[in-house]
Parts: C-alpha cells; sequence; structure tokens
C-alpha cells in the first residue's frame, strides 16, 4: 500500500522533477535502511544464540561434575561403612546398626 502510494506520487505529472528525485532517494534511503536493520538483526541474533548456548553447555558441564563428584563421595562412603565388622556381620538388632551409623 505504501509502495504503491509512493509509486503514484512519483509519477504524478504536476510533481516537478526536485520533488520526485527527493521522493525516490527518500524511498531508497528508506529501502536500504530495512535491508540494513534486518541484515543486522539477523546477525546479532545468531550471535546471542550462540553465546547463550555456550554458557548453557557450560553451565551443563559444571552441574554435571559437582553432581558426578557428589555422588563418588557417597559411595567411598557406603564402600568404607559397608567395610566396618559391625555392618559386615550383620547386627541382630537394627537399633544397634542405627546407632552406629548415627554415631558415624
Amino acid at each position: 500500500m505504501l509502495l504503491s502510494r509512493l509509486a503514484a506520487l512519483v509519477q504524478a505529472p504536476r510533481r516537478s522533477f526536485t520533488v520526485r528525485l527527493s521522493l525516490i532517494i527518500g524511498a531508497v534511503a528508506l529501502i536500504a535502511n530495512l535491508t540494513q536493520s534486518a541484515v543486522f538483526a539477523f546477525t546479532s541474533r545468531s550471535r546471542l544464540e550462540k553465546a547463550v548456548s555456550i554458557g548453557v553447555r557450560d553451565n551443563a558441564y559444571q552441574l554435571s561434575a559437582q553432581i558426578e563428584r557428589g555422588m563418588f563421595e557417597r559411595y567411598r562412603e557406603i564402600q568404607s561403612l559397608a567395610a566396618l565388622p559391625e555392618i559386615e556381620r550383620g547386627a541382630r538388632r537394627p537399633a544397634t546398626t542405627r546407632a552406629l551409623l548415627e554415631e558415624l
């Protein structure tokens, strides 16, 4: 709609050459500005997506490393508790086992 109105203004026979030239230059500048804005928006969006994905990847790696360390520590604790003679023999009463584990 805007372009058709602009074309009608440019082609009107009553307009002088300077008015037509100014309208053409304005239209070209507007189209160039819109094209440049679209290109900048696309490139900035691509860069932002890349930066965010790198940050998320790094956070996921750090989180997995922390979880792995925590799980390994718990595994070592369970291994050392299972090696205790009282646990290895199997306590006859659960209260004795519970008291031993709470003491640790």
